[in-house]
């Protein structure tokens, strides 16, 4: 009995730790305002594209959203992995809707993170 002791309080410990070591600091979530500074201060592409794909925020955009953020100086292949992002949520979500539902309920997956969704800033009047 005198054994189970340290065995119990060195597992509870290890739990403890464990917990703690993922709490960290994240980095702030990545805004369409963001990446137009970026884009507007000379960054690559490529590295936009990156930090993009990086990243688990989805934008829901409008196609006059893609229009203003055209005119704002984002470029177009940043426009189109926004698009296709949104299109891949869609077809996500249509394709976890014609599941059935006990697949939700019993199937213990824990690798899906759900997305950050970012909505754009409402227009000033």
């Amino acid at each position: 009995m005198s054994m189970r002791k340290p065995i119990v309080f060195v597992a509870a410990l290890a739990l403890f730790l464990g917990g703690c070591a993922t709490l960290g600091d994240s980095a702030p979530p990545l805004t369409i305002d963001a990446l137009v500074t970026r884009a507007k201060s000379g960054e690559s592409t490529e590295s936009l594209l990156a930090s993009l794909r990086g990243s688990r925020e989805r934008f829901v955009l409008t196609g006059s959203d893609y229009a203003k953020l055209k005119e704002r100086g984002l470029p177009d292949p940043i426009l189109d992995a926004l698009q296709a992002r949104a299109i891949e949520d869609v077809r996500y979500e249509e394709w976890r809707r014609s599941q059935p539902d006990f697949f939700w309920r019993s199937w213990p997956y824990y690798g899906y993170h759900r997305p950050v969704i970012v909505l754009p800033p409402k227009p000033k009047s």
